[in-house]
């Protein structure tokens, strides 16, 4: 009797283990199963991802400013081209002869120009026209902006932004077409972007005075060098008040007053005119 007790709890614990398994094997399997599924929502989810970054349109922007600086001509774009689009600047006169030509690369929506001269020289006189414009997208290099710009570059759109025909593909593609008018004058100390004057004082002790048209505004940069110090340099405004420009930060109490005069830079302190200086020529 003992024994066939013993057997029919030993029978009742092994149907009880095996119960236990095949719950804890379900409760398994059922993991692996969500999961899967959350894999597979993934994979899609990034697939749409891809189709939708792939098919997005970019409606291209650009603004161009240029300057005249006394080395040559600088000029300085604002874009949302993708970063490592590849380009092209031609600058050429009035009869379509071109002046000056070089390859830009975008870098996080800016492109700024290399400079340009003639053998050396500034610009003369007159209306010149800047073209930018873009290869065939085929020609990119960086895979990432052939993806973003589209085979053809379709995905390329708006009023800066011309389709043609290639002869080699036998196909429509989009390029990049922005056309910049600008003229060259005569510069004077009113009218350059940068003019410098250098008040020596002897010993290495120099003052250097920088002047800069920007927008319409004048700005002063004074770096001070000296043997016995670390270079000093302070940026200010210029603002004009009874025939004067002053620093902006002292339009109240002026320590010195500037006086422009087409290349010569004068400056008065308290007690009358403290310097005369030529502007230096590069």
């Amino acid at each position: 009797m003992k024994n066939s007790l013993l057997i029919f709890s030993l029978l009742i614990a092994f149907s009880c283990s095996n119960q236990t398994e095949k719950k804890s094997i379900n409760s398994s399997y059922s993991l692996t199963d969500e999961q899967s599924t959350e894999q597979v929502n993934s994979r899609e989810s990034d697939i749409s991802n891809q189709t939708e970054h792939k098919d997005s349109k970019i409606d291209v922007e650009m603004t161009v400013t240029h300057y005249n600086k006394t080395d040559g001509l600088y000029f300085e774009l604002e874009t949302n081209l993708p970063v490592n689009f590849q380009g092209l600047m031609t600058i050429t006169d009035k009869s379509g002869k071109i002046m000056g030509q070089t390859k830009f690369l975008v870098n996080d929506g800016t492109i700024k120009s290399e400079k340009f001269t003639i053998q050396g020289k500034p610009y003369p006189t007159g209306q010149y026209k800047l073209e930018i414009s873009s290869p065939y997208p085929r020609l990119q290099d960086n895979a990432k902006v052939k993806e973003i710009i589209g085979k053809t570059g379709e995905n390329l759109i708006g009023k800066n932004i011309e389709r043609k025909m290639d002869d080699i593909f036998n196909e429509e593609y989009s390029f990049l077409s922005v056309i910049y008018i600008f003229s060259q004058t005569k510069q004077s100390v009113n009218e350059s972007n940068i003019s410098e004057f250098i008040l020596r004082k002897g010993e290495g002790n120099n003052t250097t005075y920088i002047i800069e048209k920007k927008g319409g505004k004048f700005f002063l940069t004074t770096k001070v060098n000296s043997p016995h110090m670390s270079e000093f340099t302070t940026t200010d405004e210029l603002v004009k008040v009874n025939n004067f420009y002053v620093r902006k930060s002292e339009m109240e109490n002026p320590t010195h007053k500037f006086l422009l005069e087409k290349t010569k830079l004068k400056i008065f302190d308290s007690y009358g005119e403290y310097a005369s200086l030529e502007k230096e020529n590069k």
